[in-house]
This record gives structure tokens, sequence and C-alpha cells, in this order.
């Protein structure tokens, strides 16, 4: 997948999908069937997961908030580029920025 491919993307189940594996190592199908997976391009306090995850593993996080509601979130690792990603859903920006990211499209 390509940074354009995720930054194209809206919000719901596909983008909640590809975080809960990429990001949060959260198989989509376990031995019982399918997995509910978590809001997390939606629901903000799902999205704080993330970025726990991510601090976990030793990235930088730095969310920005500006007028007119627009937010920018940054995710970086030690070593290498990061990813910033604009735009006005907060949870949303998490998800694309730490896919973004922890794929090493930045």
């Amino acid at each position: 997948m390509t940074k354009e491919e995720i930054l194209a993307m809206e919000a719901g189940p596909e983008l909640d999908r590809l975080v809960s594996i990429g990001i949060m190592n959260i198989p989509h199908k376990g031995e019982e069937g399918f997995r509910i997976v978590p809001l997390y391009s939606i629901d903000i306090s799902a999205a704080w997961q993330v970025v726990g995850k991510l601090d976990r593993l030793g990235y930088w996080c730095h969310i920005h908030s500006y007028p007119m509601r627009m937010w920018s979130v940054r995710f970086a690792p030690p070593v290498g580029e990061g990813a910033t990603v604009d735009c006005p859903q907060v949870s949303e920006d998490i998800c694309k920025s730490a896919l973004i990211a922890k794929l090493n499209l930045g």
C-alpha cells in the first residue's frame, strides 16, 4: 500500500482493519471467526490506543490543533523518516499518520 492510497482512504472499517493488523498486531481473523475491530479512525479513545502502541515502540508523536477544526499529527520512529498528516478528524489523522510512519512510507 502506498502513502497516497492511505491518505485517500476514508475513516471507517477498512482503515480500522489496516490499523488493527499493521499497528496493533491483532489478526483480522481468529480461531473463532472474524474479530470485531475497534473504530480506531472514528473513536478518539480507540485512536489513543494507537498512540500508546507506537509510543511503546519508541515513536514520538506530535498532535497540533489549528483554528477552523484542522488537526496535524506526526509520528516519527527513533531512526528514519516520520509522517505528518493533516485533516479535520484527529482520530483519522492519528491512524493515517501511524500507518504511514510504521510502514516507512513517509
